[in-house]
């Protein structure tokens, strides 16, 4: 079980139990505590690697995160792919922005946000960016059949933010608060990746 201390340094419990009716002997007990230490190290690489990868992902997408992970991508790197990007842009932010507070417009782009990326999450794509209240996402074609299936993922997801913001809108408009609008960018061909 991995803890961290008040003072924040981590550490990891282990507990250890015996099926014998006179529990551990002797040497089992010695061999436990020698094996304690090189355990507790490779549990801790293990929770790095897991880390790493879930920030990965959070920041690059799976796509993208397996490559880096992998040592395919290193900074500085691009190749040529054909693929489908979605661009997507909140409308009226400004003055959205006016109307708000700081925690009130973010509010707002977290509504937006989940309508928008929700849908390209959900629908196999990959967020590469968010450029304030902005998107940029991708559908590389090698991971479809064909250039067709990935744009036809494509135009689902961007249907799909359609009818989550409508639910997301209509939510909003019952409370008073101004619906959310938006604009979505298709284009489908090469692009330096």
């Amino acid at each position: 079980d991995r803890t961290v201390s008040p003072s924040g340094q981590e550490g990891y419990l282990l507990s250890w139990i015996s099926a014998a009716p006179s529990g551990f002997t002797d040497a089992e007990i010695d061999l436990l505590q020698r094996l304690r230490k090189p355990f507790c190290v490779e549990l801790k690489s293990l929770t790095q690697q897991s880390l790493v990868e879930v920030v990965l992902r959070a920041y690059l997408g799976g796509y993208s995160a397996n490559r880096v992970y992998a040592g395919q991508i290193q900074r500085g790197d691009g190749e040529i792919i054909d693929a489908v990007i979605l661009f997507c842009d909140l409308r009226g932010s400004s003055s959205l922005a006016e109307h708000y507070d700081l925690n009130g417009f973010l509010g707002v782009l977290n509504d937006y946000y989940e309508v928008t990326a929700g849908a390209v999450i959900a629908g196999g794509g990959e967020v590469l960016r968010y450029i304030g209240d902005a998107s940029l996402a991708i559908f590389p074609i090698e991971r479809y059949a064909n250039e067709r299936e990935a744009c036809q993922a494509a135009l689902d997801v961007a249907l799909d933010a359609v009818v989550r913001a409508e639910r997301v809108n209509t939510a909003r408009i019952d409370q008073g608060e101004p619906p959310i609008k938006f604009g979505i960018g298709l284009h489908s061909g090469t692009v330096m990746y």
